[in-house]
C-alpha cells in the first residue's frame, strides 16, 4: 500500500508538474496563524517556556527557498564541549576528595545518624553491585574497616569510599559555586568562613525560621555535610570557587557523574537524549502547566497572584537517568533566569 507522500509524488510525476520539497515544510500563513491564536487564546494564560537564543548567532538568510535550517530546531552551540579549565578542576577536586578520605579515616567521633547513614549507603552499594563482604555484617565492624591499613586489603570497600568521598567533595564544590554566585549578586563579603565552612556560611544567610529561610535538603545536616576543610585547604577552596565561574553546569555534571556513580550503573546515569535544554523546558512546562490545565478542564480557575506571592512547586523524580534529567532542569532554569515568575521549582 502506498503511503500518502508516495501517492503525492506519483500524482506529481503523472501530471508533469514541478515538484518542490519545500511544499512539505511550509509554515502556516499569517491568517491561519492568527485564527488559530484567537481560538486558543486560553493558552496565553499559562506560563510560556521558550529557548532564549544566544547573543552570538549566525544569521542565515535563505529566503523562500527550501533549506534544511527550516526543518531543524536550533539549539546546540557547543556549550557541552569540555573547556581547558576542566583539567584544573579535576586536579583541585581530587585534592578535596583526598582530604575528605583523610578526615573520614582520622575521625571516629561522627554522630550516630551519620554513621548509620553511611553504613546504609554501603549496604546499598553492596546490594547494587551484587557483593558480599565477610566480617562486615554490622555497623561496628564496618567502621572498624575504615582504616587506611585495613581497607587497602578490601578493594571493593575502597571503591565505595572513593565514590562516597568524591560525592562529598562534589557537593562541597557546588556549595562554593552557589556562594560565589550569591556574593556576586548580593554584594556580600566573601571571607574565610565561606571557604572553610560553606554550610555554616549559608545557614547564616538563610536563617532557619526567618523570612529568608531556604528549604533545601542540600543545606540540611546529612552524611554529605560533615566535611570541614582545614586551614591548609583554604587556597584550594578559593581556586575552586574562582574556577566555578568559568565552568558550565554541563561540564560539571558530566565530569562528576563519572566519579560519583558505580561503574556498572553509569549506563543508567547519563543520556544525551535527555540532558539538554529542550527537555528541561518541556519538564518545567509540565511541572507548572499540567496542574493548571487539570484545574482548567475541571472548571476551576487559575490562581492569579503577584510576583511577591511565589508558589513553591516541589516534585520528586526517581528512576534511571536522574543526572541527565537534573541537568536538563538546571539548563532550563538558567535559560529562564532573566524572566519573572510566580513559581519556584
Amino acid at each position: 500500500m502506498l503511503t500518502p507522500k508516495l501517492i503525492i509524488i506519483s500524482r506529481l510525476c503523472l501530471s508533469n508538474k514541478t515538484f518542490f520539497a519545500q511544499q512539505w515544510f511550509q509554515r502556516e500563513s499569517a491568517s491561519l496563524k492568527k485564527e488559530h491564536d484567537e481560538n486558543c487564546s486560553v493558552r496565553n494564560r499559562f506560563p510560556s517556556f521558550v529557548q532564549i537564543p544566544k547573543k552570538a548567532k549566525v544569521a542565515i538568510d535563505v529566503g523562500d527557498r527550501f533549506s534544511p535550517f527550516h526543518c531543524f530546531t536550533p539549539g546546540w552551540t557547543g556549550d557541552s564541549l569540555l573547556s581547558k579549565n576542566i583539567h584544573k578542576f579535576e586536579l583541585l577536586l581530587l585534592q578535596v576528595q583526598q582530604d575528605v578520605k583523610n578526615e573520614l579515616f582520622k575521625s571516629k567521633d561522627f554522630p550516630r545518624t551519620i554513621k548509620i547513614g553511611l553504613y546504609n549507603e554501603f549496604l546499598s552499594y553492596a546490594e547494587s553491585s551484587g557483593l558480599h563482604f565477610n566480617g562486615v555484617d554490622d555497623i561496628g565492624s564496618f567502621w572498624q574497616m575504615l582504616d587506611p591499613d585495613r581497607i587497602s586489603e578490601e578493594e571493593k570497600i575502597l571503591d565505595f569510599v572513593n565514590i562516597y568521598s568524591y560525592r562529598v567533595a562534589t557537593i562541597t564544590f557546588l556549595k562554593l559555586r552557589f556562594i560565589g554566585s550569591l556574593t556576586d549578586c548580593s554584594g556580600l563579603i566573601l571571607d574565610d568562613k565561606a571557604l572553610l565552612y560553606p554550610s555554616s556560611f549559608l545557614s547564616q544567610i538563610f536563617k532557619k525560621g526567618s523570612q529568608t529561610e531556604l528549604h533545601s535538603r542540600a543545606l540540611e545536616t546529612n552524611l554529605y555535610s560533615w566535611y570541614r576543610p582545614h586551614e591548609g585547604m583554604k587556597s584550594t577552596m578559593k581556586e575552586l570557587l574562582t574556577i566555578s565561574k568559568d565552568l558550565s553546569i554541563t561540564e560539571i555534571n558530566k565530569w562528576s557523574s563519572q566519579k560519583t556513580q558505580i561503574v556498572q550503573d553509569q549506563n543508567k546515569v547519563y543520556s544525551h537524549a535527555l540532558s539538554h535544554l529542550s527537555m528541561g523546558l518541556f519538564l518545567n512546562s509540565l511541572q507548572i502547566n499540567f496542574p493548571l490545565w487539570l484545574e482548567t478542564i475541571s472548571g476551576g480557575s487559575i490562581p492569579q497572584g503577584q510576583i511577591e506571592d511565589e508558589e513553591i512547586i516541589s516534585c520528586k523524580y526517581f528512576g534511571d537517568y536522574l543526572e541527565s534529567l537534573s541537568l536538563s532542569h538546571w539548563l532550563a532554569q538558567e535559560n529562564n533566569k532573566t524572566m519573572r515568575w510566580n513559581e519556584i521549582l
